[in-house]
């Protein structure tokens, strides 16, 4: 429900949306496995300039990366302000 509602929102803004696949490394197993199974993890990433963003783990607390961060994609060098 939560993917339908943002796809249509990003649809209605006329900006364009890049999918960006998931790179699966851990063998045919990962390929097929469920964001449930892999914590969340999705298949694909939708994202648009000016698109809001959350963490939702710790990736690097030295540099504030924490979960809940919030963050907007910006088109200037794939940076996150």
């Amino acid at each position: 429900m939560v993917d339908e509602l943002n796809i249509k929102r990003m649809a209605l803004t006329g900006k364009p949306v890049v999918i960006v696949p998931a790179h699966h490394t851990g063998g045919k197993a990962a390929e097929t496995a469920s964001e449930d199974d892999t914590e969340g993890m999705p298949h694909k990433l939708l994202l648009m300039e000016d698109a809001e963003v959350m963490l939702t783990r710790n990736i690097w607390t030295h540099q504030g990366l924490t979960n809940g961060t919030m963050g907007k994609i910006s088109n200037s060098s794939t940076r996150l302000q």
